[in-house]
């Protein structure tokens, strides 16, 4: 069993608590301060209140767990770090969610410092053309792009022209057929 978490633009859930939910706190305690370790290390100045928000907030529930034995879900590490970096970033400055709907776009937010230039490809257009984000602030990038039909996409940033990765702030992935993930959104027959 591995409990390596790997860095925050790799989520992922902690694998002894997907795979064991009836491990006790033996098991969960550590893993929960380690990815509250990193996330201090991503922002120092997260207040204790936040951190415990962004590590509820950041877990999924486990199926076929009774809500009783399960807490809170599977900690979601690169979630959870994701989210203390929006705290570091303002989330009241206009950083949201990603993917989300504003004004009739769906807009995708990605964090990274090093990225020179960003772009969002996806299953909308057949992966054909990309949608250019804007640095909004240092490492935090944007791109909007019309709402699409109702149905299920899959998408992915590009960065810096060679480097494609998920959405770490989306836990929502599939395979993308080439040992990767790719992020999805549905969007509904309401457009939301």
């Amino acid at each position: 069993m591995s409990f390596l978490i790997s860095g925050w633009q790799e989520p992922q859930l902690v694998p002894a608590l997907r795979c064991c939910p009836t491990a006790s706190t033996e098991v969960a305690a550590p893993l929960a301060a380690s990815v509250a370790a990193c996330m201090l290390e991503a922002n120092p100045k997260l207040a204790p209140f936040l951190l415990r928000s962004a590590l509820l907030e950041s877990a999924v529930p486990i199926a076929n767990v009774p809500r009783a034995r399960q807490g809170a879900g599977a900690l979601h590490a690169g979630r959870a770090l994701a989210q203390a970096l929006r705290e570091k970033h303002g989330v009241r400055n206009g950083h949201f969610h990603s993917p989300h709907l504003k004004d009739a776009k769906l807009n995708f937010v990605l964090h990274d410092h090093q990225a020179r230039r960003v772009q969002v490809f996806g299953s909308w257009n057949d992966w054909r053309t990309g949608i250019p984000a804007k640095q909004m602030e240092g490492g935090i990038w944007r791109a909007a792009h019309p709402v699409p039909a109702a149905g299920r996409y899959q998408y992915k940033f590009l960065v810096d022209e060679e480097r494609w990765c998920d959405d770490p702030a989306n836990p929502e992935k599939m395979p993308d057929g080439f040992g990767g993930l790719n992020s999805v959104v549905v969007v509904a027959s309401d457009g939301r």
